[in-house]
């Protein structure tokens, strides 16, 4: 199997110790699963099967809703995507299979929990969910973290 360079291009090196690593592709291609096609797609952090998605401007769609609440919550908010690292001030919540989520259709940042347009916005996780019950979901995260539950 080809190694991987820090730019991950298959590596062209002459000196091969015998050590070979295998890559996962945690994209899993075009249906956000850690496996091939034939797998039921799974959450990148718990491993749970994926079927609500928190989905952030790099794209990445592969951790659960309820990991991402956990993540991007109090008292220790992380906006990073748990694949690359890229910032994301806001993330959309929606079905792991539904078509990619267009951050220039999302409204600008809430200040509050509720209703924006056609989607209900978390505050505490930045996040908007195009299902009310997602939203409630994600609170219901939020408070268990507050209370320690978590």
């Amino acid at each position: 199997m080809p190694r991987l360079d820090a730019g991950s291009h298959t590596s062209a090196d002459e000196e091969d110790h015998g050590h070979n690593v295998g890559i996962d592709d945690i994209d899993g291609g075009d249906n956000g699963s850690t496996g091939t096609d034939s797998d039921v797609p799974s959450c990148a952090v718990c491993t749970e099967p994926l079927e609500w998605a928190a989905v952030g401007p790099c794209g990445h769609r592969v951790v659960c809703s309820a990991c991402a609440a956990h993540v991007r919550s109090a008292p220790n908010p992380d906006h990073r995507c748990c694949v690359c690292r890229t910032i994301c001030p806001t993330v959309g919540v929606t079905k792991a299979a539904a078509a990619e989520v267009t951050f220039s259709t999302l409204p600008a940042a809430a200040s509050h929990d509720g209703r924006v347009g056609e989607y209900w916005y978390c505050a505490a996780v930045s996040a908007y969910c195009d299902d009310e019950q997602q939203d409630e979901a994600a609170k219901a995260v939020v408070a268990s973290r507050r209370r320690g539950d978590w």
